[in-house]
């Protein structure tokens, strides 16, 4: 009996481990390798799995992006004003309409505003929101990876923005139903500036469409403008402002995520930004390394104690 109990406990605990290892290894993959935001088209379910919305229920959603198991990433201007008890974050929706199994809702505890955000500049235009539990990953809820210093993505990289927001600019078509991808390529803030010399800061990133027509636009504020690299995806930008939406030659602007990288990590674990030799993991306890963490060991430990008590009951029973 009581070899039983060591078995199990054994058993408990590499399955523990294994799982936290996977937790480790999860941020910035998602299910699909394949957009209305204006000019895309609608996405894949499962392929930008760290996409949330924020509802506050009788008023405009926003978009928001998962960074780990309780902390979602958006703009300021979509969470000023609030109260945390009015606000809800719905991670794994692709339809909006439907209530699908893969989706689920979460009360949030608490919102952070970045303290220098600007409404008449838009400057700092970045939020915290925590989240009352931790939730569970599946194929459809993971969390993005937030990119080290030592990540660079060059202008003219092509990256990815998502959202529910309008398909046309100045419409007043309804909204989509179903979450809406599309690809554009970055401009450095430098690069941005001509277009608004006044407005545009180092904080800031834009994005342009080569051949116009595919932007954010109203209703994505919040959301994620996310690049890849090594096949691990990061939030680079969330979607702050623009100017008319899809048309040719007007970028569209996003707060640099990779410049509040410590305001964030006043809140968040510091370990969502851990990346090692092109891998990235989100890690929830310091100290244990997923290298070390894995199947190989559950199945090893578990066979040892099998044999082990298969000699006890041979040599005793």
């Amino acid at each position: 009996m009581k070899s039983l109990h060591l078995i199990s406990t054994v058993f408990l605990l590499n399955l523990g481990i294994y799982q936290f290892t996977e937790a480790q290894n999860t941020c910035g993959k998602n299910a699909g390798n394949s957009n209305r935001i204006v000019g895309g088209q609608e996405a894949i379910q499962g392929r930008h799995p760290w996409q949330v919305f924020l509802w506050h229920p009788g008023f405009s959603l926003c978009g928001g992006t998962l960074i780990s198991n309780n902390w979602v990433v958006s703009a300021a201007h979509c969470l000023t004003k609030l109260n945390a008890s009015s606000l809800i974050v719905i991670l794994g929706a692709h339809n909006l309409s439907g209530n699908n199994n893969e989706e689920i809702s979460v009360p949030v505890k608490r919102i952070i505003i970045h303290p220098n955000y600007n409404e008449t500049t838009i400057t700092n235009d970045i939020g915290l929101v925590e989240l009352t539990k931790n939730v569970s990953f599946t194929n459809y809820i993971i969390p993005i990876c937030l990119p080290t210093p030592s990540i660079v993505f060059p202008p003219g990289k092509s990256c990815w923005v998502t959202g529910w927001g309008a398909t046309e600019y100045n419409s007043s078509k309804t909204l989509p139903n179903t979450l809406q991808e599309v690809k554009v390529r970055l401009l450095s803030a430098e690069q941005c500036k001509p277009y608004d010399t006044g407005r545009i800061k180092e904080t800031m990133i834009c994005t342009m469409d080569i051949k116009g027509g595919k932007s954010p636009c109203k209703g994505d504020s919040g959301g994620p403008l996310v690049c890849s690299e090594n096949n691990i995806w990061y939030l680079v930008g969330v979607v702050s402002f623009g100017y008319r939406c899809g048309v040719e030659y007007d970028p569209s602007v996003y707060t640099y995520v990779p410049a509040y990288r410590d305001w964030i990590g006043n809140f968040v674990s510091t370990s969502v930004f851990s990346v090692s030799s092109g891998s990235a993991s989100i890690g929830f306890t310091s100290g244990l390394s997923h290298k070390s963490l894995s199947l190989m060991p559950f199945i090893f430990s578990l066979c040892c104690v099998l044999l082990g008590d298969l000699w006890f009951v041979l040599r005793f029973g």
